[in-house]
């Protein structure tokens, strides 16, 4: 991790088309703004971390019903794709 101190003011370059501004210190919060393209995703790490948990908490509560279910569909899915081997081709 690279740890870098800057000023009220001063900014820091991530490559070429990011930038972060430091904006001001009040109460032991820093306020900083983001400069990027608008392709550029920006967000703030506890967020995710709180979508990672809930997708988790998801996974693991889903019912083992519903999962069965999923699995007898690709089964099913995987048969039809398969030729029946009770059927004979037809003759020309």
């Amino acid at each position: 991790m690279l740890v870098l101190q800057r000023r009220v003011g001063e900014s820091i370059l991530l490559g070429s088309e990011i930038e972060v501004r430091i904006l001001g210190l009040r109460n032991g919060q820093v306020k900083i703004g983001v400069i990027a393209p608008k392709h550029v995703e920006i967000r703030r790490n506890e967020l995710e971390e709180i979508n990672r948990r809930a997708v988790v908490g998801d996974w693991r509560t889903s019912s083992l019903a519903a999962l069965a279910q999923r699995l007898k569909n690709a089964g099913r899915a995987e048969a039809d794709s398969k030729p029946d081997p009770e059927k004979r081709p037809a003759e020309p």
